[in-house]
């Protein structure tokens, strides 16, 4: 059976991120590649990227969050109370993407905005490319 070797790069926590490698080998079975790409991945962020607490609603106002799915994919949302929307999102009422893919805490919040602030910043965010969230929610941006 033919191998195929999956490079993972992933950063890790602290002030200055490292870079890291870990180099295996797995059988050319496609599903038996993202398996172990999926595993790695899931293990990599989520030692990379720390739960943050909900902010306290502010009257009037919104803020953009970032969900971490068990998968490893990220969702970005806007609410006036995070709370609230992250246990809809966890009873799998919050988006389509979240009731497909578990999600597991919030890792980045940012305001109180005014509620056009927000939604512009929101799809500001969910325009960038994964690797740019990362950097946003580990502080590098």
């Amino acid at each position: 059976s033919v191998a195929e070797q999956v490079t993972v790069n992933h950063l890790v926590a602290g002030s200055n991120p490292a870079r890291a490698a870990i180099r295996l080998r797995v059988s050319s079975n496609d599903s038996t590649l993202r398996s172990w790409q999926a595993i790695l991945r899931q293990s990599m962020i989520s030692r990379a990227i720390e739960e943050v607490g909900c902010p306290e609603p502010a009257e009037g106002l919104f803020y953009v969050y970032v969900l971490l799915c068990k998968n490893g994919s990220f969702y970005v949302g806007q609410s006036n109370h995070v709370q609230n929307r992250l246990e809809m999102h966890r009873q799998g009422r919050g988006s389509k993407h979240t009731k497909d893919n578990e999600v597991l805490y919030v890792v980045y919040t940012e305001g109180p905005l005014p509620l056009i602030k927000a939604t512009q910043r929101e799809k500001q965010i969910k325009g960038w490319s994964r690797t740019k969230k990362i950097k946003l929610i580990t502080g590098e941006l």
